[in-house]
Parts: C-alpha cells; sequence; structure tokens
C-alpha cells in the first residue's frame, strides 16, 4: 500500500506545472492623481526578470515572476522605481506610477 501511496505523490507531483512553484507579484495600480490605472498604459516590471504586466480594466495586475524569488525585487512602472518588496510566494504589492 506504502508504494501505491508514494507513486500517487510521484505522479501528482510530477503533473503539476513548474509555473504552479513560480513567485508573483499583484495588487493595484494608481496613477500620480491618485486614480487607478484603469485602461491605462502602464507598465509594470522588476529587477528579478524582463517580465511585464499591465493594469486591467479595474486597475489590477499580476505578474509571473516564472520562478522562485524570496528575495526582495525593485518594481517599477514605467521604468521608474516605485519601491521594494520581500517576495516569497504571492505577493501583493501596490504600485504608484509616477
Amino acid at each position: 500500500m506504502r508504494v501505491l501511496v508514494l507513486g500517487l505523490f510521484v505522479v501528482s507531483t510530477l503533473t503539476v506545472p513548474f509555473s504552479a512553484w513560480a513567485d508573483s507579484i499583484y495588487g493595484e495600480c494608481y496613477a500620480s492623481n491618485g486614480e487607478t490605472c484603469a485602461k491605462s498604459n502602464h507598465t509594470i516590471s522588476t529587477s528579478w526578470n524582463g517580465k511585464k504586466a499591465f493594469p486591467d480594466s479595474h486597475g489590477q495586475y499580476e505578474l509571473d515572476l516564472g520562478n522562485k524569488v524570496e528575495s526582495t525585487i525593485t518594481v517599477y512602472c514605467d521604468g521608474d522605481s516605485v519601491g521594494s518588496v520581500h517576495v516569497d510566494g504571492a505577493t501583493h504589492f501596490s504600485v504608484h506610477c509616477r
């Protein structure tokens, strides 16, 4: 019975996509006037990699960082630094663009 349970665990673990273990940042995007960045062309990026995210029609964004980060990274809006955040898992970070 132990072999069967262990075998099922290994198979189920191997079928989970690698990105399921990836860290991400998500949150709200705010313009310099304090309003949400709904339907904007702001670009959110990080010092971690070259991936980018864009706010949706409600000003929400999510940026999958591709793998485990477990480190403090810098977040950018349109290339300008807007702060740093320690990322470990899915991490909330509100972006305030200038």
